[in-house]
């Protein structure tokens, strides 16, 4: 998570990424090399509101942990951590770089790929392309996309949207066509990043 000054739940790796995200922020912050983008891409409902509901051992526990708040206190560790991932986007932003933050993309309760090949050997026919509704896409991600948006009005970083690319007016797609865009329940596989590709023209663009 790019979100300086806290850690994950991971006793092995919490404290080990926390020092990564410093060393990262303080490299881009004195290197000189301007001209060079900076894209930010996080599993971002994850952190502060737990795995998807694949990973039913930790559904609903947050990955975070915020120095003295308690996640048993919600409304006050979702404030302190919208206001650290909001103070982190736009110290990077006063690094006088483009900076680019690509809001979540959607995620399912299953592997797409192994639902697939399920699908296949049950059935002779091609399987349904697999789908959630874009409104559970909003509802698991409404907070996250909420401070990423308040962090580009509020810094002037620039948003990437997978939406356009992944969903239409109803449904998000993990697969299409019958082959799979995800390799597992969150990962974009090669095929879907080619659909995302397009998304990313504004970042190989001259900064104004």
């Amino acid at each position: 998570m790019t979100v300086l000054g806290v850690r994950s739940i991971d006793r092995v790796e919490g404290g080990r990424c926390m020092d990564f995200n410093q060393k990262v922020f303080e490299r881009i912050s004195s290197d000189g090399k301007n001209n060079l983008p900076v894209v930010i891409v996080n599993r971002a409902s994850l952190y502060p509101f737990g795995h998807f509901r694949i990973e039913t051992h930790l559904h609903g526990r947050p990955q975070v942990v915020l120095p003295d708040i308690s996640t048993k206190d919600q409304g006050a560790f979702l404030a302190e951590y919208r206001r650290r991932l909001i103070e982190t986007a736009c110290l990077y932003a006063k690094t006088n770089r483009n900076i680019f933050y690509m809001l979540p993309i959607p995620e399912f309760d299953f592997n797409i790929p192994n639902h697939l090949a399920r699908s296949l050997m049950r059935s002779e026919s091609p399987p349904t392309d697999i789908s959630i509704p874009l409104t559970e896409y909003n509802g698991r991600n409404r907070f996250t996309i909420s401070a990423i948006k308040e962090a580009s009005k509020t810094c002037g970083i620039q948003l990437l949207d997978p939406v356009p690319y992944l969903c239409d007016k109803e449904k998000c797609f993990g697969s299409k066509n019958g082959q799979p865009l995800y390799s597992d329940n969150n990962h974009i596989n090669e095929r879907g990043r080619q659909v995302l590709a397009p998304m990313f023209r504004t970042v190989f663009a001259p900064k104004p």
